[in-house]
Order: structure tokens, then C-alpha cells, then sequence
């Protein structure tokens, strides 16, 4: 495909770089348009006419929702991104309703840009998909289908998993009423997937949930009730322990990133918490300080990989240690001998 438009529209001008240099990291041939409120946006895409367009929600003056409801009167066949840090469900809800086909959440990374160039590339490629409404979310217009997901996020944000799923079986029902086991139905129920996930996540504290890989009614059925069940359980672990899950969550990140420059300050500020308290909790909550955990981990690793035949340097910064000797000086003081002797039958 030749170069495309992409207009990206959002009142701090830093926003609009970043996400100008994350562009440009993914590969795809794309000229970047920047507007610095909603207003501009409209002008923009009237002049450019670009086929992608994110739009903040929250701008000064005309917000993001006005500016894709003006642009989608001239441009209907434009794919409309939303950028936003919010998470009201009613606004998730209002953005569908004026024809977003994604949603981008703050803060924004490379891997989520490229995962939205990805699927708009593969939409502007498709003529089927490209001539299908893809902003029309008819789920959203009937008032009874909106009373049952709403009382099943708030059921979930309950904790109350009984309800949610009766609830859920309800929702399904009523979606393959209306849709039958069609394409349609699929889509209506993607849309509803990505709306009541981010309303969800955004209400518990880290929870996460990836977008669905597909349309396909079979697997969105699975990755809701999955996402229901593990969005139930955080809840009603956060009643009795509101710390419980963070630090296994901590445990889990230390375990992915122990290779990284990692320290105190990094993670509890990953946690939002103080430094000398997510310290004393660590403690609490793992049974050993952060230093120690860390380095538990840290020369499991570098052992498996010494005995595997790696040599001391890429085993050190494989391991998160920038300095080979002071790598060797804790090795030998956790296994008694030094890297270079050992053979794997010290443990």
C-alpha cells in the first residue's frame, strides 16, 4: 500500500510527537498530521482528507467525540482512533456511538501503535471490511441490552461472579436474538468486549486485559467469560487484601524484567506506592526484601545459564548486571564458588 494520512489531534503538543516518533518505529509508510485541538482536527481532515485519525477525547474547546462526529459527516470511510486516559463507561459507550473503530489508552507505547496500524492497515487493505460500517454499534441503541450490560459490569464490580455469569448467559442471549450466530453478531459483541473491559479495568486496580484477536462469537465468548471470572476474583481479593494481588503482580513483573535495571523506585512507582512502604510491604507480603528477591531470581537464572555453557559476560547481562566482576563477587557469595567453576551440582 502507498503512503497513508493519519491525523492525530490532541491539546499537549508532547502527545502528538510521541506518538509522531511511535509511528514511525512501526515499519508502515504513514505522513503524520498533528492538530493541536479538536476544532483543527476537523480543518485537517477536511484539507487532507487522511484515512486514520486520532482524536484525544478531552480537548479544550471542541473535544474529541464533537470532532469524529463532524469529520465522520465528510470522511465516512475514515478509521476514527480514540486516545484517552478516561474510563466512564457512558463516554466508552458515546465513543462507539459516533463511529470509533479502536481505542488507544494512555500512556501509549510501541506495541499498542503497531497493534492499531496492524488492524487499520489490514482494514484499508480489505474492501469488505473497508465498505462495512465499522463504527455502527447497533448494541448501543437498544435501551433493554444497555440495562443488561451495565447490571453485569456492575455485577462484576461486586465481586459477585453468581450474578455475572447468569448475567452474562443473559447477554448472549439477547445478542444472538437479535444478530442470530451471524458476522454481525460478532462484531456487535467485539464492540461490547472492548467497551466493558475498559470500564472494568479502569474501576479495579491493575487489571489488565488484551484486546480480542478476532470477531469470531466462539472465542469472544471464552475471552469474556474468562475476563469475568479473573476481573471477579480481583475484586473480592482486593475487599479482603487490597495489597494481596499487588505484590503477587510484583513478583510476576520481577520475574519477566529481572534481566532490566530494575530497583525500588522503579516498581513502586509502577504500583503507585511510596518507596519505604512498598519496602516494609514487600517484605510482608514476599517473606524476603526486595534486594533479596531480586537477586534469588537473578542467580537462578545466571546458574542455569552457566551450566548451560554461557559465558560469564552474557550470563551477567543476561542476569541485569552491567559490571562482570561485581556479577562474579555475588555469584560466588550465593553458590560458594566462582562463576567459572561452577558445574550445576551446587545448589
Amino acid at each position: 500500500m502507498n503512503t497513508i494520512q493519519l491525523l492525530v489531534a490532541d491539546d499537549e503538543a508532547l502527545e502528538c510527537d510521541a506518538l509522531e516518533l511511535l509511528i514511525s518505529q512501526t515499519g508502515y509508510k504513514v505522513t503524520c498530521l498533528k492538530a493541536k485541538n479538536g476544532r483543527e482536527a476537523v480543518n485537517l481532515a477536511r484539507l487532507y482528507r487522511p484515512q486514520i485519525i486520532i482524536l484525544d477525547i478531552q480537548m479544550p474547546g471542541m473535544n474529541g467525540l464533537e470532532s469524529a462526529e463532524n469529520i465522520r459527516s465528510f470522511l465516512p470511510e475514515s478509521i476514527i482512533v480514540f486516545l484517552t486516559a478516561w474510563g466512564r463507561f457512558d463516554f466508552a459507550q458515546k465513543a462507539i456511538r459516533v463511529g470509533a473503530s479502536d481505542y488507544l489508552v494512555k500512556p501509549v507505547d510501541k506495541d499498542k501503535i503497531k497493534h492499531l496500524l496492524d488492524t487499520c492497515f489490514l482494514k484499508l487493505n480489505n474492501p469488505t471490511a473497508k465498505g462495512k460500517d465499522i463504527g455502527k454499534a447497533d448494541i448501543y441503541d437498544n435501551i433493554e441490552l444497555q440495562q443488561v450490560m451495565t447490571k453485569l459490569q456492575n455485577a462484576v464490580l461486586d465481586g459477585n461472579l453468581e450474578q455475572a455469569v447468569g448475567t452474562e448467559q443473559e447477554l448472549l442471549d439477547s445478542i444472538y436474538s437479535l444478530y442470530g450466530h451471524t458476522e454481525n453478531a460478532g462484531h456487535q459483541l467485539y464492540e461490547f468486549l472492548l467497551v466493558f473491559c475498559y470500564g472494568v479495568c479502569k474501576s479495579v486496580p491493575f487489571l489488565y486485559q488484551e484486546k480480542p484477536s478476532s470477531e469470531n462469537p466462539a472465542e469472544l465468548e471464552t475471552v469474556l467469560a474468562e475476563f469475568i471470572r479473573k476481573a471477579c476474583d480481583a475484586v473480592r481479593e482486593d475487599r479482603q487484601d487490597k495489597y494481596q494481588r499487588i505484590f503477587v503482580l510484583a513478583t510476576e513483573y520481577i520475574g519477566k524484567h529481572y534481566m532490566e535495571q530494575i530497583s525500588t523506585e522503579s516498581i513502586s512507582r509502577k504500583f503507585d506506592m511510596h518507596p519505604v512502604y512498598f519496602t516494609q510491604l514487600f517484605h510482608k507480603y514476599c517473606k524476603k526484601t526486595f534486594i533479596e528477591y531480586l537477586t534469588d531470581i537473578r542467580m537462578k537464572n545466571a546458574a542455569d545459564q552457566i551450566a548451560a555453557g554461557k559465558s560469564v559476560r552474557d550470563t551477567a547481562a543476561a542476569s541485569g548486571f552491567s559490571d562482570t566482576n561485581y556479577f562474579s563477587r555475588v555469584f560466588r557469595k550465593y553458590y560458594g564458588v566462582s562463576p567459572a567453576d561452577y558445574t550445576g551440582e551446587i545448589r
